[in-house]
């Protein structure tokens, strides 16, 4: 290995583990549509989700239950969010 690509392959962060979820098109397209209203992304939503189930620095339920918080139904209303085609 090159000096060069050795200093390359020392600056890139590591990454991060990662984790594949099947959900149903609508439970998908909801969650997008969650992260565009909600300025984050899929990942971090359901990174949230998935703490709450387990308690993981994040107080709440599973995602169905996330799903149904005041809060978030709240924002899936004002936007119409379940109106998704």
């Amino acid at each position: 290995m090159s000096l060069l690509l050795a200093e390359v392959c020392l600056a890139m962060p590591k990454r991060k583990p990662q984790i594949r979820a099947y959900v149903d098109e609508h439970t998908d397209k909801l969650l997008k549509a969650l992260a565009g209203v909600m300025d984050s992304n899929v990942n971090a939503i359901v990174v949230e989700a998935i703490a709450s189930r387990y308690g993981v620095r994040v107080a709440g339920k599973p995602i169905e239950q996330w799903l149904s918080k005041p809060e978030i139904q709240e924002k899936i209303e004002k936007h119409r969010l379940d109106e998704l085609d």
